[in-house]
């Protein structure tokens, strides 16, 4: 992470400073319950197999998808195509709405907009700070602990009676 001004921070330290602004983050939504936004996108390459992450704070052993927030009043697309870019290093610019997750987990109202785009192909180009591991997975050989975003997703992929 480079701050303006200052030299770039060292990977690990900025892992940690996720972790705990996550920590941090955690508390306020205690407190004020806040309404936020976000997105979670399914990437499927050319086998037919979507990209999970494992991020480096909150529940770090649970595979998930890629992802970030946004604003209210911003397209869900717009969002999924930054995003992307700036966790796996990909440009991807057409995708397609596969759902809408809303939640009050960790005591924020949380709506979750699910996309699904194509990898345009070369490799994962993992934002270090934030992401722990990438990996491909075919949809019935997934981890064991999924990320209730990507059990969600999944299960829209593989409908009622699974893949």
């Amino acid at each position: 992470m480079k701050l303006p001004g200052l030299p770039a921070l060292p990977t690990p330290v900025v892992r940690v400073a996720y972790r705990y602004g996550h920590h941090l983050a955690r508390g306020y939504w205690f407190v004020r319950r806040p309404e936020v936004f976000g997105v979670k996108v399914v990437l499927r390459d050319d086998d037919g197999r979507i990209l999970l992450v494992r991020h480096t704070y909150g529940d770090r052993d649970a595979w998930g998808l890629p992802g970030g927030g946004r604003h209210a009043d911003e397209d869900p697309a717009l969002t999924a195509t930054r995003e992307v870019l700036e966790e796996v290093g990909v440009d991807v610019t057409s995708w397609e709405p596969l759902g809408e997750i809303y939640s009050e987990a960790l005591h924020k109202r949380d709506t979750v907009s699910v996309l699904v785009g194509d990898w345009p192909g070369g490799d994962v180009e993992l934002q270090a700070t934030e992401l722990a591991e990438a990996g491909w997975f075919t949809l019935d050989a997934l981890p064991q602990r999924l990320a209730f975003e990507a059990e969600f997703a999944v299960g829209l992929l593989t409908g009622p009676d699974g893949p």
